[in-house]
């Protein structure tokens, strides 16, 4: 367990403490014993989780246990009882936080046969700042053109996320939730003006405040973030996954470092769950707190001490695929990963410039028990955003912004490989980065080819990316229609075409395409034609070869 300021003490020390801090209100966390099941039961979980998350479940045979079922109503109702307030309760931790004021009704707290001890995580309520940015916004609803990256082109290009966005993998279907510190003005912003007309964000929820108001947070932060995954200005910006569904839950508190942070993670952990969220991105880290009775040591750092990092793995296990920045610390004294990026079975990321270079800030694996991380690395240093104040594109640094670039790439691989698991995603990103053979503790396995990604699990054999060039025909036998995967060999234009037995032209393309990156032509003229063979020319500035297709 993390460190704390009570543990297990008598209750005449805890009246006497409370008498010394008479004025200071104060946040607990009262962890249960047990669970009772007297509303929600393992055999019926449609009365706490989602269709897609039972869904999910059913699909990857993840069983539902105890970890799932809420926290006992009559517990949290014997609290109440108190006088104390439950702020919010975690399934997966199974406990609850409370605030009270009156040190007698934390010795009742105590005094309840099921509560294990309590830990004071923050010493009094942080009021939100409310104040809204006046400016006005501009709202129209732009043409989706995917492939026109703008100032975001490095960062797609660099984990090759534009051969799946070729290919019509851009993250539809696929739920994302953000956890992070407040999405100011993302209902105003252009930016994001497709997500909101598209229906595209599914739920917002405030863990701080308990409420559902998260745009007019101070905080930049997530909208930032969100604006690496599913910005949509052609030409300016694109995001990593601009048609996944997103969810935004403010779990982050801004003004102070209190280790109740990591519960609110943990809440909104469990809420992404039971809504069915298939990837969390978590740009957020806990090394030290304000009250430094409460802060972490590197040995925390071993994925099974730290409240966040407990339920990010348990994410993991519920078949959500984590993403978490590595943090910004590789510049100073603490140098190492926070939580929950120590987490087991979840991608931490770390933070390369342009070039593929490690940043300096980016902060170093591996976790205490010598697990290797960060698990792979993204764009981070001169990160192209949204600024939440203008609107206007710019760019920011650190592994916040990695951390979304990655994941909305690891969302496109998965709905182009719906039957993979999370885990298997992530170790499918893990295989294809280029320093897989020698990881280090800057770089991990290094930075992810998700064009390798996706065609090394194609049930085609060889194909044009591992081919030297040579142009594919998938799949083959056809029966209505083929695709045409090539490696563009240099920038210039190529022209295919499709001739019959016959040697009658039905089909031709000509385009340019830039070298080194993959591309699928489809062609789909040949839903009338009789089955038989097919010739199919393709004609570079250098080369040409003659492939043969059979209509089944």
């Amino acid at each position: 367990m993390c460190k704390a300021i009570f543990t297990l003490i008598t209750s005449a020390l805890l009246i006497m403490f409370n008498q010394i801090y008479a004025q200071d209100t104060a946040v607990y966390w009262i962890p249960f014993k047990y669970k009772n099941t007297e509303t929600h039961t393992i055999s019926n979980p449609s009365t706490y989780l989602s269709p897609k998350a039972i869904s999910r479940r059913l699909k990857y045979s993840i069983p539902i246990d105890s970890t799932d079922l809420p926290v006992s109503a009559l517990f949290v109702a014997q609290i109440k009882a108190t006088g104390a307030e439950v702020m919010r309760t975690s399934k997966w931790l199974n406990g609850a936080v409370v605030y009270t004021t009156d040190s007698l009704q934390l010795v009742n707290i105590k005094s309840l046969p099921y509560v294990a001890f309590e830990t004071k995580i923050q010493p009094r309520k942080i009021k939100r700042n409310t104040t809204r940015d006046s400016t006005k916004f501009v709202q129209t609803i732009n043409e989706k053109q995917m492939y026109k990256y703008g100032q975001a082109q490095n960062q797609v290009q660099q984990l090759k996320l534009d051969c799946l966005h070729n290919l019509g993998y851009t993250g539809k279907g696929m739920t994302i939730s953000i956890l992070d510190g407040g999405f100011r003005n993302v209902d105003m912003l252009s930016a994001f003006d497709s997500l909101r007309a598209h229906n595209q964000i599914k739920g917002v929820y405030d863990f701080v405040d308990m409420d559902n108001v998260v745009y007019d947070w101070s905080s930049d932060h997530g909208t930032m973030v969100l604006s690496c995954l599913a910005a949509n200005l052609p030409n300016q910006l694109i995001g990593t996954a601009p048609d996944a569904d997103y969810w935004l839950l403010r779990t982050e508190q801004g003004g102070s470092e209190y280790i109740i942070e990591e519960y609110n993670w943990a809440c909104g952990a469990e809420f992404a769950d039971s809504v069915g969220t298939d990837l969390i991105n978590s740009s957020l880290g806990y090394t030290t707190y304000d009250d430094a009775l409460t802060s972490h040591s590197y040995l925390d750092m071993n994925g099974t001490t730290c409240p966040s990092s407990k339920a990010a793995a348990l994410a993991a296990r519920k078949g959500i695929l984590v993403v978490n920045s590595m943090g910004n610390s590789g510049n100073n004294s603490w140098q190492f990963l926070g939580a929950p990026a120590d987490a087991d079975s979840i991608l931490s990321i770390g933070a390369v410039d342009e070039n593929g270079i490690a940043t300096g800030f980016s902060s170093y694996g591996p976790t205490s028990d010598n697990q290797p991380k960060p698990n792979t690395c993204a764009r981070g240093l001169r990160a192209a955003i949204i600024q939440p104040g203008s609107g206007q594109v710019g760019t920011a640094d650190g592994t916040s912004f990695s951390s979304p670039i990655l994941c909305g790439a690891a969302a496109c691989l998965w709905q182009s490989l719906p039957n993979k698991n999370n885990i298997e995603i992530l170790k499918i990103i893990e295989q294809n980065s280029h320093k897989y053979e020698m990881p280090d503790n800057k770089l991990g396995y290094g930075i992810a080819d998700f064009c390798n990604s996706y065609y090394q699990q194609q049930p085609y054999g060889i194909v044009a990316a591992n081919n030297n060039g040579i142009p594919t025909i998938l799949p083959n036998p056809f029966n209505n229609s083929f695709s045409v995967i090539f490696e563009a060999q240099s920038t210039a234009p190529i022209n295919i075409k499709i001739y019959d037995a016959n040697a009658k032209l039905i089909q031709q393309n000509t385009e340019t395409y830039t070298a080194g990156y993959i591309y699928k032509i489809s062609f789909d003229e040949l839903q009338k034609t009789p089955a038989g063979f097919y010739f199919v020319d393709v004609t570079t500035d250098t080369n040409r070869y003659t492939l043969k297709a059979i209509k089944q």
